[in-house]
């Protein structure tokens, strides 16, 4: 699963609202569940525990949990945990 549609597209954070640079977006397939995507700031405080990143039990029965980095048009996928 290394290929997910429309990750060259601006992502906004559910949480805070502002452009994702870096953070997390679930997926079902290949396809990102964007409006569900978080930042690495509201992954990490507001989704995830205790200062912790965000798991897939964190979403809503996600298949995949995708890191992006790098910022719209050049976003790369850091991790992918299924």
């Amino acid at each position: 699963m290394s290929e997910f549609e429309s990750l060259a597209d601006p992502l906004s954070c559910s949480e805070c609202g502002e452009r994702i640079d870096a953070g997390y977006v679930p997926a079902d397939g290949e396809a990102l569940r964007r409006d569900e995507a978080v930042c690495e700031t509201c992954g990490w405080g507001t989704v995830g525990h205790m200062g912790c990143a965000p798991t897939l039990t964190d979403f809503d029965d996600p298949d995949a949990l995708v890191r992006v980095e790098g910022g719209p048009g050049d976003y790369g996928v850091g991790d992918v945990k299924e």
